[in-house]
């Protein structure tokens, strides 16, 4: 959501027009219809993105725990939404998974959305289960906070691999 919103809808028609797996990170929050989203197999929002998407307020996750399903449902497609250190809830239509945010010590939160992305596809492409998506996901994610700055902080496979263990 970082380009035009204009390129992000024909993006997603393009993609759902040649049937792609289509993953958005809706951040940041800008205006789009919700058709686009029910294009999409996933969309991950942080927690004040979720907010502006549902036009509703949560406070702390056991309140997100109960809107999620509403919202998937609504915008017809999985839906993850990050905590910070709250964790993760995850909602399809047959599933509702939470996760812990992985305990590190926390230099710098940059980047903490993007690496989670990344981790989440990479799991998803290994065809880990989603359970096991949400732990890489969330270590790729400690492993950023650790450090500062964005691109540097990224998490290295080698990284990813000890934190897991």
């Amino acid at each position: 959501m970082e380009i035009p919103v204009d390129i992000v809808k024909y993006t997603i028609r393009a993609a759902a027009a040649k049937k792609a797996k289509i993953i958005v990170n809706a951040a940041p929050a800008v205006p789009i219809g919700k058709e686009y989203f029910a294009m999409c197999s996933l969309v991950v929002l942080n927690e004040a993105e979720a907010m502006f998407y549902m036009h509703k307020k949560f406070a702390g996750k056991d309140d997100a725990v109960k809107m999620i399903p509403g919202f998937a449902e609504e915008l017809s497609t999985a839906v993850c939404i990050t905590l910070g250190p709250d964790g993760v809830i995850y909602c399809d239509r047959n599933n509702l998974y939470t996760f812990p945010a992985i305990d590190v010590p926390v230099v710098e939160t940059t980047g903490a959305g993007d690496s989670f992305i990344g981790g989440m596809i990479y799991a998803m492409a290994g065809n880990n289960d989603l359970p096991g998506c949400l732990k890489i996901a969330s270590c790729c994610s400690a492993v950023t906070i650790q450090h500062t700055g964005a691109q540097k902080s990224m998490a290295s496979l080698s990284q990813l691999r000890q934190l897991m263990t």
